[in-house]
């Protein structure tokens, strides 16, 4: 049974008014005790005039509800009828730990859904969310979809509609944190601006945004499941700016032609007229873990030069434009990317900073498994010089199988601009196969930049002969010197001393240097 509210009056400390004893404790206890927690009903049958305050009075709208919160409450959105056409926002809305604000589906409905098919995306040049949550604490949003927000107009319209589906902001001077969104689906969130390498149309999954010089801090997002979102230059799940502390857990992103996950910094996000540490203006303190990640492919994307339905005369016009990431930092700094499955991407997973003289620093990337994908494993460091670099870098743990299935040249692992104080060690590395007769790459380090690298106790394996045509055992490159002999890259580096080269054919199964025995070729869990 919902229970309403018990509101209480704090009486002046400079009263007159005489309580007896029983009394004046009976009014502490009320005043210590604020208000009971609410819960709140929603149904598309329902009606604003309601009470919102049982199943049988509902509200219509969600916004309603949400107006009517305080700390500690519950808004409970029916599932069984039609998808709710709103958007809605929680603006300095405060829960507390013990009482936190909760909006979520009613138990054992189906997910309550926001759909926003035929709705313009405002003309803002702002990130436009289906859900808002700004200069809020202790928000907690589960098992709701957000779904169908796109662009539409001319060109120079849609340049100004930037469609997400959940958006986390806080403005100059205030913050949100202990924000956690659980079980959402996110899908259908497009721009359609078709300009080729123009990186000014943008949509979003998932944002938090760190613009205030007071942190975004204690974000969990946890299983949720975003799939099938045209991003532009922008990416599906990403915390960006003054953001600390997070969880990004059990999340399903697939299909989408940009990014899949990134921690960014270095964009000078701030707002107002604040003077900021722009060393916190970063993705920073949080870890990264048990996700699934697939077919994230941008040759999608006219941003970098690809097409919505993906159609190109041949592959190597196709791999020109590939360029999105499984799972990136883009300049965030002490980021844990531990145990994800990433498959059926461009780039499995990336830590770098695309700002000069700017770094993603403190990154730790363990024990994950990166298959077969299309440019490359692993990238560390900027793609070019013009960019900045990594720094206190360590890939350990990490099954690294058949990616540059493009045959790009990356391999399985890609040492690009700056790349400092790095370990590369405790890897297993399978390179791709082919039946071009061309050596399967496994590292290739392009330019004569970066110092203190520990690459080493890593195994690699070849193919050497597909459909009868023979095969190079070993490809690496260092420092722009290629080498297919692995004893001539253990010379020319300096590196893997203590690692090994299987002898082919490759196992099903493979022991790795700390001792664990891992699957090499198993299908992904839930594929």
């Amino acid at each position: 049974m919902s229970k309403g509210r018990i509101q209480c009056r704090f009486m002046p400390h400079s009263s007159t008014t005489a309580f007896p004893g029983k009394l004046a404790c009976l009014i502490s206890l009320v005043a210590a005790s604020r208000l009971i927690a609410a819960d709140y009903f929603v149904s598309t049958t329902g009606s604003d005039a309601n009470d919102g305050l049982s199943l049988s009075s509902p509200f219509r709208n969600i916004a309603r509800a949400i107006n009517a919160i305080q700390a500690g409450d519950t808004i409970h959105v029916r599932g069984d009828g039609a998808p709710y056409a709103e958007r809605v926002a929680f603006v300095g809305k405060i829960g507390t730990a013990e009482l936190p604000i909760t909006l979520q589906t009613h138990e054992g409905d189906p997910p309550a859904i926001l759909d926003l098919t035929g709705w313009e995306v405002p003309q803002t040049d702002r990130k436009e969310g289906i859900l808002r949550i700004e200069n809020s604490q202790f928000i907690k949003v589960h098992r709701m979809v957000f779904r169908n927000f796109k662009t539409a107009g001319t060109n120079a319209q849609q340049r100004l509609q930037i469609p997400t589906g959940i958006y986390v902001n806080a403005t100059a001077g205030n913050t949100c944190s202990d924000i956690t969104l659980s079980q959402c689906q996110i899908h259908g969130i497009w721009t359609n601006f078709p300009v080729k390498y123009d990186l000014t149309g943008n949509a979003h999954g998932i944002i938090v945004m760190g613009r205030s010089a007071i942190p975004i801090s204690r974000i969990i997002i946890d299983s949720c499941h975003l799939h099938d979102l045209r991003l532009g230059a922008s990416e599906a799940l990403t915390l960006n700016g003054n953001v600390t502390d997070f969880r990004v857990t059990n999340n399903v992103i697939h299909d989408c032609n940009n990014i899949g996950i990134d921690f960014i910094g270095h964009e000078s996000t701030y707002v107002g007229d604040e003077v900021p540490n722009v060393s916190e203006d970063r993705a920073r303190h949080g870890v990264c873990r048990w996700n699934r990640v697939f077919r994230i492919d941008s040759s999608t994307n006219p941003a970098y030069g690809g097409n919505f339905a993906g159609s190109f005369p041949d592959e190597a016009s196709r791999t020109a434009t590939r360029a999105a990431g499984g799972i990136y930092v883009d300049g965030g700094r002490n980021v844990e990317i531990v145990e994800n499955d990433v498959e059926d991407c461009n780039i499995g997973i990336e830590v770098a900073s695309e700002h000069f003289g700017k770094f993603a620093s403190n990154c730790q990337v363990i024990s994950n498994r990166v298959h077969r994908c299309h440019v490359g494993g692993v990238f560390l460091g900027g793609g070019w010089t013009g960019n900045g670099g990594v720094e206190n870098i360590l890939v350990t743990g990490n099954t690294l199988t058949q990616n540059d299935t493009a045959r790009a040249g990356a391999g399985q692992v890609r040492i690009g601009n700056l790349v400092n104080s790095t370990t590369i060690s405790g890897n297993v590395m399978v390179a791709s196969t082919n039946d071009s007769g061309l050596a399967p790459f496994f590292i290739m380090k392009y330019l004569k930049n970066g110092a203190f690298f520990i690459i080493d106790h890593n195994i690699y394996a070849g193919v050497p002969v597909v459909n009868g045509v023979p095969q190079r055992n070993v490809a690496f490159d260092w420092n722009d010197s290629f080498q297919i002999t692995f004893s001539g890259w253990k010379q020319v580096s300096g590196k893997d001393t203590n690692s090994r080269f299987v002898s082919l054919p490759v196992p099903k199964s493979i022991t790795t240097p700390s001792g664990h025995t891992l699957r090499l070729f198993e299908p992904m869990a839930g594929q």
